[in-house]
């Protein structure tokens, strides 16, 4: 074999294992960004409710980057809670969006850390809460919202499918 083949077989092997190795980082990448929040997809009950209520949170999928979900309160038969709940993926991060179905205005809180079974979202200017939580336990989801001096724990269960 002469060299100009030598070197041309070379440059061709080593182009492809660049380009192999720039593909393999793209999908890491892509991997990386995908939520993980498939734990939280369902209907689930609040355990820890006062005497008398009901609380709920369903959650759906819509796309890979948007999970809707609703949480209400009865008492009885009557509604005295409810809020329209988010998963949105924004310019540079996920985020918790709330919304009471009377009012336009949602408040949304960035992600500031999230695992496979877990994400913590924050809005230092909303009154309260000014953090949100939730954590995949065994089977449960527990979630807690606080500011720097409150924090009210929910502990939930699956039911349904």
């Amino acid at each position: 074999m002469n060299k100009t083949c030598y070197w041309y077989y070379l440059g061709i092997a080593f182009f492809g294992i660049i380009l192999i190795s720039c593909s393999d980082r793209k999908q890491e990448a892509k991997t990386e960004n995908r939520p993980v929040f498939g734990w939280l997809i369902g209907n689930w009950e609040r355990t820890n409710e006062q005497a008398g209520r009901r609380t709920f949170e369903e959650w759906h999928k819509i796309n890979d980057s948007l999970f809707r979900g609703m949480g209400y309160t009865l008492q009885g038969t009557d509604t005295v809670f409810k809020e329209l709940l988010q998963l949105e993926k924004g310019k540079n991060n996920w985020e918790y969006v709330v919304r009471m179905p009377s009012e336009k205005k949602e408040t949304r809180f960035s992600f500031t850390q999230q695992t496979d079974t877990s994400f913590t979202s924050r809005n230092n200017q909303n009154e309260f809460p000014k953090q949100i939580r939730y954590f995949k336990m065994g089977n449960d989801i527990k979630a807690d919202i606080s500011d720097d001096s409150t924090t009210i724990a929910f502990q939930f269960k699956r039911i349904g499918n």
